[in-house]
């Protein structure tokens, strides 16, 4: 009897050490998980700011290259006259 008793505490002492280890594990994956996708998140949110500077950029540089409206005018008229003869 007494043998099985030492043999049940030897027991739930490993299982004691196994959960301790389970846990550890646990934890250092989470934390791993954790700052992974955070990395990710970061890069993804630079690439969208990147990706919106490029189109304010590209805004203002057609904004700038549009001709005056009296500009747009004459062109059109000229174009318009250019189909009619075509």
């Amino acid at each position: 009897m007494k043998q099985n008793m030492v043999k049940t505490s030897e027991m739930m002492t490993l299982l004691d050490s196994l959960l301790e280890q389970v846990d550890l594990v646990d934890k250092a994956m989470s934390t791993s998980i954790n700052e992974t996708f955070t990395h990710c998140e970061e890069t993804y949110m630079e690439q969208v700011h990147r990706i919106d500077q490029s189109l304010q950029e590209i805004e203002v540089a057609v904004y700038e290259s549009m001709p005056s409206g009296t500009e747009w005018s004459r062109s059109r008229s000229r174009r318009e006259m250019v189909l009619h003869t075509v």
